[in-house]
């Protein structure tokens, strides 16, 4: 069965204001919640596990318990429990991710290694091992690149895996 027929959630990953939201916006326009890619329909989730409102703090792990799309691309932050500096549970990705696998999900990460424009703020490695944990990964490592340069070659790393 090839994975066009599967469940699947690609992320874009990166930390606090590193450009998730700019590219899933580049990619599928200001305000839609699905594109197609491939001919495979994702809905598109751009609020992250780090996006955390005093009013609803547990809207991202809502937003994974609740899912039934099969395919999803969605905003995720590569905080994970022994890693982490957080001390709010909600913004910790270990167990939305179990979540998804045991739910059927397959699971690709694009992580965006540098914050925009800024080399020295990048995704540890560590992170990087986490994430290979839970499924394929892939690096995308430029640093001054435009969302709508992101946005290409992310749509490219989902094309390669449909």
């Amino acid at each position: 069965m090839g994975t066009r027929n599967r469940k699947l959630v690609v992320f874009v990953v990166g930390h606090e204001k590193w450009g998730k939201t700019f590219t899933l916006r580049a990619l599928c326009g200001r305000t839609a919640r699905r594109v197609t890619i491939g001919g495979v329909e994702f809905f598109v989730r751009r609020s992250s596990n780090d996006d955390i409102q005093r009013r609803k703090p547990n809207k991202y792990i809502r937003f994974v318990r609740s899912l039934s799309k099969p395919h999803v691309i969605a905003a995720l932050c590569p905080k994970f429990k022994k890693i982490s500096k957080s001390s709010l549970r909600q913004k910790f990705a270990d167990d939305l991710l179990k979540t998804l696998r045991r739910r059927g999900y397959r699971l690709f990460f694009w992580v965006i290694k540098y914050r925009w424009g800024r080399s020295d703020q990048y995704i540890l490695l560590e992170e990087i091992s986490e994430l290979r944990k839970y499924g394929r990964v892939r690096v995308f490592d430029g640093v001054k690149e435009t969302s709508r340069v992101r946005a290409k070659a992310f749509r490219a790393f989902v094309l390669s895996i449909l």
